[in-house]
């Protein structure tokens, strides 16, 4: 007797004369797919132990704080150490969650078409464009899950290191009144990371076919970028040239890397702020980089890239 795979276990409805799957079923199909992964179970481990090891730069910046709101051992108030502590928090989950949205992508779409099962669940009526979507639904789900369970996990560093620190949680109850505000604005910002990477990680997948090819561009493309905006910035330096840095402000990885801080304010980073006003007095006539221009740059990219991955679904053809 033989087993239906997962893939072919759809529920059909009648669409027209024609029986397709259903779509709630075919996003039920992906979870279970998915989540019948060992390596799921692996990665997500893998990134629940980074976030507990980069955890772990709380605790010096805890320990400028303490328990009567005076200046601490880093020489500032223990509210400004509160917020130093969020900020750093938030940037784990910022960095954790669009590293395991873009992992996850790739394995939901380009494992489909590497193993040859797309093309079971296509002849079955389900539509490319209704498969693209199911697709998108089953990683928005895991996606948005794994992000709620980095923010408990972050919580509980954060209750951890007051209480070791301080013995109390001031650190979450002694803090500035726009303390909360910007924890909602920073979210935000994790948000958009978190949807236009993984919009990128499918769009390469569904250009590449392969879990090679989509992990092997999505990771290093950012470390890349990373090298050649150095690179940029030096030249700017260099000749007092502000093209060269300028150019830098519309790269994909820059304006996701600091969407949280831009629409958040400079209080989340003073070290970026010290950098800008540093560039500025050394390299005339820098465009100005606020939340609302890295939210149009990023906007751009994410629509570009989910067109060109609607359109490879459309019009490519199946042939593994």
């Amino acid at each position: 007797m033989t087993q239906t795979p997962a893939s072919a276990q759809l529920t059909m409805v009648s669409q027209g004369g024609h029986d397709q799957p259903a779509f709630g079923g075919m996003v039920r199909s992906e979870l279970i797919k998915f989540t019948r992964q060992r390596f799921l179970w692996w990665f997500v481990g893998g990134m629940f132990l980074l976030t507990l090891l980069r955890g772990l730069i709380i605790l010096p910046i805890a320990l400028g704080a303490n328990n009567t709101g005076g200046p601490g051992i880093l020489n500032s108030s223990a509210q400004d150490n509160a917020y130093q502590v969020m900020t750093q928090a938030m940037s784990i989950v910022h960095d954790i969650s669009g590293l395991f949205v873009m992992v996850t992508a790739v394995f939901i779409f380009a494992r489909e078409y590497q193993g040859g099962t797309i093309r079971i669940v296509l002849a079955r009526g389900a539509g490319r464009l209704r498969l693209l979507g199911a697709k998108f639904a089953a990683l928005a789900i895991t996606s948005f899950a794994m992000l709620a369970l980095l923010l408990v996990v972050t919580l509980g560093i954060i209750a951890t290191a007051s209480t070791l620190v301080l013995h109390d949680l001031s650190l979450l109850t002694n803090v500035a009144s726009y303390y909360w505000s910007d924890v909602g604005t920073y979210l935000l910002g994790i948000v958009v990371n978190l949807i236009a990477s993984g919009i990128f990680a499918v769009f390469l997948s569904v250009l590449g076919r392969t879990l090679v090819f989509g992990i092997g561009i999505a990771l290093p493309y950012f470390f890349a970028e990373s090298i050649i905006s150095t690179i940029l910035t030096a030249v700017a330096l260099s000749t007092r040239n502000a093209v060269w840095y300028n150019i830098t402000t519309f790269f994909f990885g820059v304006n996701l890397n600091q969407v949280a801080s831009t629409i958040t304010g400079p209080r989340v980073n003073t070290l970026n702020s010290l950098t800008q006003v540093l560039l500025r007095a050394a390299i005339p006539g820098l465009v100005t980089v606020d939340g609302t221009r890295t939210l149009i740059v990023i906007g751009i990219y994410a629509a570009l890239f989910l067109i060109g991955a609607i359109f490879l679904t459309q019009r490519r053809d199946v042939t593994q």
